[in-house]
């Protein structure tokens, strides 16, 4: 077989692999407009609000089985917006380091092709990217970079890329929105403290003790331990300083949680 022949057999082999890819995402997709649109209860138990990168497909595995109980809010929800839909209603949510969030959320595509490989098909923003930025660390570094074009690439990916651009002031806007609803959040749990959290969330909703959190590496979304995951004091640096809004919003929850375990302990 020539070369000719070899290469087009080749372009014909990858052409066709992208269009079953896509049909794949499509499928997919369409499943998840059917999801979007499940109505949530009226007068739900709780709500869980799910923000990004802090374990929640963990968190809704562990609930599922009392799917019918309580409201679910994606990455895109607010607090006031939850509090407005569902007033006096308890809330419950995860925070996380913005720094390692940074670091997870990066990776996350990573993650999707080795746990969904037919179905995760890379956009033009990861594509472009992640030929860029080969590393977490390669894309915080560059934003302090002394090359402009470097540096203003860094800065688009980290506003184009979906985990990277949804920051924490978004879902919770600030340290005295927290406190406002306070009254209504039921737990804020952390990542760093997953299981002891998890744990905290059934006593303070009165769970059952059947639910368990999942085992599979793929329906709980935990990250790859081979992909490189380290931040050199540069990087973390930038990163801090590029998240430095949302990190006061994480030590203010943080210090919530802390008040909030000791109350159970004490129950």
């Amino acid at each position: 077989m020539s070369d000719l022949v070899a290469a087009a057999h080749i372009a014909s082999a990858t052409v066709a692999r992208v269009q079953e890819l896509l049909g794949q995402r499509r499928t997919a997709q369409r499943r998840g407009r059917q999801r979007a649109t499940r109505v949530e209860p009226v007068d739900p138990d709780f709500v869980f609000f799910h923000l990004g990168k802090t374990g929640g497909g963990s968190v809704r595995q562990f609930l599922r089985p009392i799917r019918t109980r309580w409201a679910g809010v994606g990455h895109d929800g607010t607090l006031d917006g939850i509090a407005t839909r569902w007033p006096g209603t308890p809330i419950v949510f995860f925070v996380r380091d913005p720094v390692t969030r940074f670091v997870s959320g990066f990776n996350n595509f990573r993650r999707g092709v080795v746990h969904k490989p037919l179905g995760k098909v890379p956009s033009q923003i990861e594509l472009i990217a992640y030929t860029v930025f080969p590393t977490a660390n390669h894309l915080a570094e560059a934003l302090t970079s002394d090359d402009e074009r470097m540096r203003s690439t860094a800065e688009w990916a980290m506003g184009s890329l979906g985990f990277l651009a949804n920051h924490l002031t978004h879902n919770l806007d600030s340290p005295a929105t927290v406190d406002r609803h306070l009254a209504q959040i039921a737990l804020i749990g952390l990542f760093e403290e997953f299981a002891d959290s998890v744990e905290a969330m059934r006593s303070a909703l009165h769970l059952p003790d059947s639910l368990r959190l999942p085992e599979d590496e793929s329906r709980a979304h935990r990250g790859l331990s081979h992909v490189p995951s380290g931040l050199s004091p540069a990087g973390r640096a930038a990163v801090a300083h590029w998240y430095r809004d949302d990190i006061a919003i994480y030590e203010h929850c943080c210090a919530i949680h802390r008040f909030q375990m000791q109350g159970l302990r004490n129950a």
